[in-house]
């Protein structure tokens, strides 16, 4: 560091001050009207602050003006005793332009503290310019600033990406034997697997309606439809530990499918007898066509925004399906009246029914549609009551009746 600086300057008593010194021609010497303060102005010093200064004459530096001066040299004397020293003075905002030009430092600065790059030669030349001290505290403040963005990089490289992190699963104090026993489902489940078994009902290619391992059974086309649903879905309704393929979670949801597949069969059982209670509306057994709409509106979930004649088209475009509904309702009333198979489930009737059909030719499976629709427009054509109809007529066509259609149109032909 230069001698000329204050820090290597010795202080001495006003007494000692040369006298006889004459002051540099470059300098003006300011009355205490000018400075604020009662004490005398040195002009063998480089700058005065109100207080005593060196020996050291120095006569190769320039005296800032008064009203110029720089609020960044260390020599500044502060307007305000609370600020200390050092401290820059904030210029007001009507004096920021004439500031700026004065103190191209000052500029730079603040296009440091706004981001903003500022032109290397000015700064190259400020550094020029600056005196040791200004130089040092320029460096330690450069030095301080780089160090505070390699750390705030640093941590950003630490921290990767941002992650929301996975909602633990609820503690639970019982097993998981006990979790899975004491499993609550909800009723959205329960809706949405008897809304699905409904659906399924429609499909005139199903081939069992109770037996839970035939491959297009009933059981089997909901189970598949709940394998599609979201996990989301899953986890919030089923068992703990389902997603991972537990058998004792899967087999807890088995059992409530099922219960719910019990529960569809059961409603559907009661709209194919409709008018076979001469307590329950209407009285009689209607046609196929009433019956049909009925189990439609029963299978799409309660659909009552269609009126019956529009539900009437639907199913004109669709006689395979109601030749289904036929077949349902006559097999089921079979079931009802016979005090035979009272114990027998008539969907096992109907299960056998059908496998048997898969077996034969589709000639034969054409006849028995006809001789079916025929029949069920026969006895309940009229609307009958239950007291009316012969109990012994109340059958599906059987095989031979059907072999003896085929072989009386053979004969025919």
């Amino acid at each position: 560091m230069a001698p000329n600086t204050p820090l290597f300057l010795s202080q001495y008593s006003a007494s000692d001050r040369p006298e006889s010194t004459p002051a540099p021609a470059n300098r003006r010497t300011l009355s205490p009207r000018d400075t604020g303060t009662s004490d005398k102005f040195d002009n063998d010093d480089a700058s005065w602050h109100g207080k005593v200064t060196t020996r050291t004459r120095i006569t190769a530096c320039t005296t800032v003006a008064a009203d110029n001066e720089d609020p960044f040299s260390p020599s500044s004397d502060p307007e305000d005793p609370d600020i200390p020293e050092h401290v820059p003075k904030v210029p007001k905002d009507n004096e920021l332009e004439d500031e700026l030009e004065n103190h191209p430092r000052l500029q730079t600065t603040m296009l440091a503290l706004l981001g903003v790059e500022g032109n290397q030669e000015a700064i190259e030349t400020q550094l020029a310019q600056m005196t040791n001290e200004e130089t040092i505290a320029a460096l330690l403040c450069t030095h301080a600033a780089v160090i505070k963005r390699l750390d705030n990089l640093a941590a950003l490289m630490a921290g990767g990406p941002t992650q929301t992190p996975p909602v633990p699963n609820p503690v639970s104090p019982l097993f998981h034997e006990e979790q899975v026993r004491t499993h609550v489902y909800p009723g959205v489940f329960k809706d949405y697997i008897r809304r699905i078994a409904r659906e399924a009902m429609l499909d005139k290619t199903l081939e069992a309606y109770g037996r839970d391992r035939q491959e297009r059974s009933l059981f089997r086309t909901v189970m598949a439809q709940l394998a599609l649903q979201l996990p989301t879905f899953k986890r919030a309704n089923l068992p703990p530990k389902y997603l991972l393929d537990d058998q004792l979670a899967i087999a807890h949801v088995v059992a409530q499918v099922k219960s719910q597949l019990k529960h569809v069969r059961h409603k559907a059982r009661n709209v194919l007898l409709t008018g076979m209670n001469p307590k329950d509306p209407p009285g009689y057994i209607p046609p196929l066509d009433e019956p049909s709409r009925l189990l439609w509106r029963h299978f799409m979930g309660g659909n009552t925004t269609m009126s019956d004649d529009q539900v009437t088209a639907l199913l004109d475009l669709r006689p395979l399906l109601c030749t289904w509904f036929a077949f349902l309702r006559l097999a089921t009333i079979h079931n009802h009246v016979s005090d035979a198979l009272r114990n027998v489930s008539q969907w096992d009737q109907i299960n056998c029914r059908l496998a048997q059909m898969r077996t034969l030719p589709v000639n034969y499976t054409r006849h028995w549609h006809r001789m079916l629709c025929s029949k069920d427009t026969q006895l309940f054509g009229p609307a009958p009551m239950r007291a009316d109809l012969d109990i012994e007529q109340l059958a599906c066509p059987t095989h031979a009746e059907v072999n003896a259609r085929i072989a009386a149109q053979g004969a025919r032909e």
